[in-house]
């Protein structure tokens, strides 16, 4: 699609276009292992009332997780990630209990390991969708937002 655009555009991408088009770009290949919209199965948010609002500053957060794996067919399974954050008691400002899941759908013949792909890739896809979700809910709860660090899921 030409776009009329002649100049280059300034920053990291100065000199990568020429006439309104991008130059060595490489078009991209889907993969054989894919997935559809992951659907939050449940959430439970509770505020701890007898957390000490004066500590609200950053805290180190409990966060646990567990991955299941439903297979559909030979080709298709669902993932199902649940996250756990916070304390039900008064030393975490809040608890969270969130279930997302999603369902993956790979060809045959697919070089990969399966069952990793779903448990590894699967697992950090479906909490990619929670990070969002969890800082703007616990921004809107009253105290600093938490915002989910990355994690190891190996």
């Amino acid at each position: 699609m030409k776009t009329g655009l002649t100049s280059k555009i300034p920053g990291d991408y100065s000199g990568q276009y020429k006439d309104g088009h991008l130059m060595n770009n490489t078009e991209a290949k889907l993969s054989l292992f894919q997935f559809t919209n992951p659907i939050v199965k449940k959430w439970n948010f509770n505020i701890n009332e007898t957390f000490d609002k004066s500590q609200n500053k950053e805290l180190p957060a409990p966060v646990s997780f567990r991955t299941s794996v439903v297979h559909d067919s030979d080709t298709s399974a669902f993932v199902i990630l649940e996250m756990k954050i916070g304390k039900e008691d008064d030393t975490f400002p809040f608890f969270l209990y969130a279930e997302i899941q999603s369902l993956f759908r790979w060809e045959k013949g697919i070089e990969q390991d399966v069952e990793e792909l779903l448990k590894l890739n699967g697992t950090t896809l479906l909490i990619s969708y929670l990070r969002p979700m969890i800082s703007q809910f616990t921004t809107y709860s009253g105290f600093l937002p938490f915002f989910l660090p990355f994690i190891d899921v190996r």
